[in-house]
């Protein structure tokens, strides 16, 4: 019996509290030594049986109370139980070594809680029935997140922060900015419109103090839209992936103005230019050799949707009251060691 006791001992079980008032039960491939009443497990008790084991409390023959669990896939859970679930309070190891202490709810993260895989993913924030929801903090290799989340997804309003210092501020579908958004990096800024994580609809974009404002699609320039640059010089009319297309006006800082049609980014087609204090109407085929244009800048700034986290919480004590509800879940953090002693 002794020897039974001291091998899977923990802080819930020991041997004084069962050498005068346990039971030996062997039930299949398991034993179970601890109290009982009425022939069922009740009390203080240990049950093993090949690579798993649990000790801790239980009632009327169900794991009921705090305890701790080890199965045989080498995951592990300390914590509180409701007939036989974890629900409460506790912590949960995975075989991969990665772990979530928070709140559950039939054996579901539910409430607020705190997952950690190595230096990956970190997440803390609210669960629902197992999956991220609410509201929530998420840090990855590539970025930092703070913001809300639906069916384990970015959804709603979020920020996030990337490793190259470029910043997302806006509204989320399915992991992906989508909406409203202003998206800002080293010598750039978009504020407009979103979809499947790209600049997509009408949007303000500003590269190297050179500023559009007009319509996106895909991340480009499409559709009608205005460009300013720093010299003075300015140019209203459609793109086309991302360069000059169709009819457009382009008036340069010398007063020169080109008026007409433009094919892959330059004058082609009918227009009329003034130069010089001429006005020509003619059909163009290239640019016009005595008329400089300013170099129009392109930038691409395709949205990472890959998320993951980091954070640095207390932890507060593990002791608390076993909930056998799911309508309000607890909120506690705790340092935890839940060591089991094997000799």
């Amino acid at each position: 019996m002794y020897e039974f006791i001291n091998k899977y001992k923990n802080k819930y079980v020991n041997y004084e509290d069962l050498k005068d008032k346990a039971v030996f039960i062997r039930k299949n491939d398991k034993t179970y030594f601890g109290e009982v009443l009425n022939q069922r497990k009740h009390g203080k008790g240990i049950i093993a049986g090949g690579n798993y084991f649990y000790a801790g409390d239980f009632q009327n023959d169900t794991k009921h109370g705090i305890g701790y669990e080890r199965n045989q896939d080498g995951t592990s859970y300390d914590g509180e139980f409701v007939n036989d679930q974890h629900q409460g309070f506790g912590t949960y190891w995975y075989a991969d070594g990665s772990y979530y202490e928070g709140n559950w709810c039939n054996s579901l993260k539910h409430g607020e809680g705190l997952y950690r895989k190595g230096d990956d993913i970190e997440y803390y924030g609210d669960w629902k029935f197992g999956q991220v929801d609410g509201k929530g903090y998420l840090k990855t290799k590539k970025s930092k997140y703070e913001g809300e989340f639906k069916n384990g997804q970015k959804n709603g309003f979020g920020i996030e922060t990337f490793n190259d210092g470029i910043c997302y501020r806006g509204q989320y579908v399915n992991g992906k900015a989508e909406g409203q958004g202003l998206l800002i990096g080293d010598g750039f800024k978009y504020e407009g419109e979103f979809k499947n994580g790209l600049k997509h609809g009408n949007g303000k974009l500003i590269v190297d103090n050179v500023e559009f404002e007009g319509s996106f699609l895909n991340d480009q320039k499409n559709g009608y839209g205005e460009m300013k640059w720093p010299s003075g010089s300015h140019f209203k009319g459609y793109f086309l992936n991302d360069v000059r297309q169709g009819y457009g006006q382009m008036f340069w800082q010398d007063g020169s103005f080109y008026k007409g049609q433009w094919h892959n980014g330059k004058q082609q087609g009918h227009g009329r230019l003034f130069n010089n204090h001429r006005l020509i109407s003619t059909t163009f085929n290239t640019n016009k050799q005595n008329i400089e244009e300013p170099n129009i800048p392109q930038l691409s700034t395709i949205q990472s949707s890959n998320i993951r986290q980091n954070i640095t919480r207390s932890r507060i004590s593990t002791r608390s009251r076993i909930s056998t509800s799911c309508s309000s879940p607890k909120k506690k953090f705790c340092q935890r060691n839940s060591t089991v002693q094997n000799n």
